[in-house]
């Protein structure tokens, strides 16, 4: 089900009880945001949004996300397979640094250092407007490697993670 905005703009009158939802349609899906603390933006008052730490959790984790499995086997908790949204290339969404991924993702790749200030998504909203005045939007793109037994434990890998962030300028305020 496509559900909620692009993300650039929600209803006014935005509380702490609100659930906020965007389609991304680099993920093929809806995502829900969650109020988690105040902020300010240039003097104004905010409140961050962030996706719940179950938006990229294995269907074993939450049965909502079952239905976002390609593949007679789900990922574990971390990644999202976006293949059949995008023409059947092994892509694989997940958070940079595998954020809030299994073990098994943020260990398979050495030198990876997941911290939430760096790599979670996030929204800052006016609350009275519903404008969103900060926000940054972080994904990590992977492919879809099979196994292959000449091929070591990567050790260096590529900064390949896409933060795409939205602020307001100085003069914007005013």
């Amino acid at each position: 089900m496509i559900n909620g905005t692009d993300g650039g703009q929600f209803a006014p009158f935005v509380s702490k009880d609100s659930e906020l939802y965007v389609f991304a349609t680099d993920l093929c899906r809806s995502m829900r945001f969650n109020y988690e603390r105040d902020t300010e933006v240039h003097g104004l008052k905010t409140m961050r949004f962030t996706p719940p730490a179950t938006l990229f959790a294995s269907a074993d984790e939450d049965e909502n996300n079952r239905c976002f499995c390609t593949t007679s086997t789900c990922p574990k908790s971390g990644v999202v397979y976006v293949s059949t949204c995008q023409k059947g290339a092994p892509i694989v969404l997940s958070s940079p640094h595998f954020y809030l991924g299994d073990n098994e993702y943020v260990n398979g790749v050495a030198g990876l250092s997941p911290v939430k200030e760096q790599h979670e998504t996030f929204l800052d909203i006016h609350p009275l407007t519903g404008l969103v005045l900060r926000a940054s939007k972080r994904l990590q793109i992977n492919i879809d490697l099979k196994n292959y037994d000449k091929l070591h434990k990567v050790t260096v890998i590529p900064d390949h993670s896409h933060d795409v962030s939205n602020h307001l300028s100085d003069g914007s305020v005013e």
